[in-house]
């Protein structure tokens, strides 16, 4: 085969994405539906800020009378106060988009608030697991099913009040 020939097969795959009318930065309708998916994902971040708050006022109380937990409220204060700078981050963002806004912009957008949010769940997982640690118990955000690699329980899901229905009752009241 001449060279001619040989380019024209190596570039003949991209003639064809451009020919048939290049989807790979959304079609037709996807940013409204995006802007949809956005809102979603900023409510779910509100809520999990909402729950968390929730989650302090227990982490308080019983700390009061367990001193193993009274050293995990200042570093859950800590990723509490980056939660609600990133809600408001968002808040911010999501005013200055509308459902006519480029998909592109949507769509960076949307990963910007899952990675945010992934992000801010890690940290609150690690902080339980060493809560549980701490309290000699085993952490269920560690519990994999088999070798398939997924957990069981996402440590998305779990509460401090996962840790705090382990903690003995007598320690709960400071007995």
């Amino acid at each position: 085969m001449d060279m001619q020939r040989l380019n024209l097969l190596a570039r003949a795959p991209l003639l064809l994405l451009v020919i048939s009318g290049c989807r790979l930065n959304g079609g037709h309708a996807t940013g409204p539906a995006t802007y949809v998916e956005v809102g979603e994902a900023r409510y779910q971040m509100e809520r999990s800020y909402a729950r968390a708050l929730t989650d302090l006022g227990h982490l308080e109380e019983v700390s009061t009378s367990n001193s193993t937990l009274f050293g995990f409220v200042k570093p859950y204060r800590q990723i509490l106060g980056d939660h609600a700078e990133a809600v408001e981050r968002l808040r911010v963002r999501v005013a200055t988009l509308s459902s006519r806004s480029s998909y592109r912009e949507l769509n960076h957008a949307l990963g910007a608030m899952t990675s945010e949010r992934s992000v801010l769940e890690d940290r609150y997982a690690g902080l339980f697991t060493a809560m549980a640690s701490a309290m000699g118990r085993r952490s269920t955000s560690g519990v994999k099913s088999g070798d398939a690699g997924y957990f069981l329980f996402p440590p998305h899901y779990i509460a401090i009040e996962s840790v705090i229905a382990q903690i003995p009752i007598s320690d709960a009241v400071g007995r």
